[in-house]
C-alpha cells in the first residue's frame, strides 16, 4: 500500500520520495541511500490500535522484511551502477523506550507465550557496519537483526525470512561519498 504523499522530486543531491514523518526515500547520485519509516500500525500488524498506544509490540515480520527488501534493493543499485569500495550500513530504530518484540515466529507456540519478554529500556538502538561492495544484503540483514534482538535482551531469534516519534531508518553511504548528517 502506498501512502498518497509518494511523490517523487529532485533534490540539489539526487531524488527523494515521500516525507520524513511517513515514508522517505533518498537516492543521492554520489551512493548515499536512506530509507525512513514510522513504527506504526504496519509494523504492529494485528495488534489493536488502543493496545499498540500502551504496548506497543513490534510483529518480527516487518521487522525484517523492511531491512532485508532495503537491503536487497542496494545491492542492485550496488550492481546496476556498480559502485565499488566500501559501504557504511547504519540502522537506527528511534524513540522506542516501551516497545516489545517477541522471540521465534509467529504461529508458533514459543511465540504466542514468550515468557520473559521485556520492554526495551532504552531510547534509541545503533548499529553501525562497514561492508564491501560484495556484501550478501540477507546475510547482512541477518547481522543487523541479530543485534536488534539482542537490544531487546534475547538470543538472536529473528524470523528472517531469506527469500517523540518512533521510526526506524536505514542509511548507506559508499565510503568515498561525503557524508550528510540526517535532520
Amino acid at each position: 500500500m502506498r501512502s498518497t504523499n509518494w511523490n517523487q522530486r529532485q533534490i540539489t543531491q539526487g531524488i527523494c520520495q515521500g516525507g520524513k514523518e511517513r515514508k522517505y526515500l533518498e537516492v543521492w547520485v554520489n551512493g548515499h541511500v536512506e530509507f525512513w519509516t514510522p513504527l506504526d500500525e504496519e509494523f504492529a500488524w494485528k495488534q489493536p490500535h488502543e493496545e499498540f498506544k500502551v504496548n506497543p509490540l513490534l510483529y518480527p515480520y516487518p521487522v525484517t522484511e523492511y531491512l532485508a527488501t532495503f537491503l536487497r534493493l542496494y545491492r542492485d543499485l550496488v550492481d546496476i551502477c556498480k559502485i565499488v569500495g566500501g559501504h557504511v550500513i547504519d540502522m537506527e530504530y528511534s524513540s522506542i523506550n516501551g516497545y516489545i518484540l517477541k522471540p521465534y515466529a509467529p504461529g508458533v507456540i514459543d511465540y504466542m507465550f514468550a515468557i520473559g519478554t521485556q520492554q526495551f529500556e532504552g531510547n534509541d538502538i545503533n548499529y553501525r557496519q562497514i561492508v564491501d561492495d560484495k556484501f550478501i544484503p540477507d546475510l547482512l540483514a541477518f547481522d543487523l537483526l541479530k543485534h536488534v534482538y539482542r537490544s531487546f535482551g534475547l538470543e538472536s531469534r529473528p524470523s528472517l525470512s531469506l527469500t517523540g516519534r518512533q521510526a526506524t531508518s536505514i542509511g548507506i553511504l559508499n565510503e568515498r561519498a561525503r557524508w550528510m548528517p540526517r535532520t
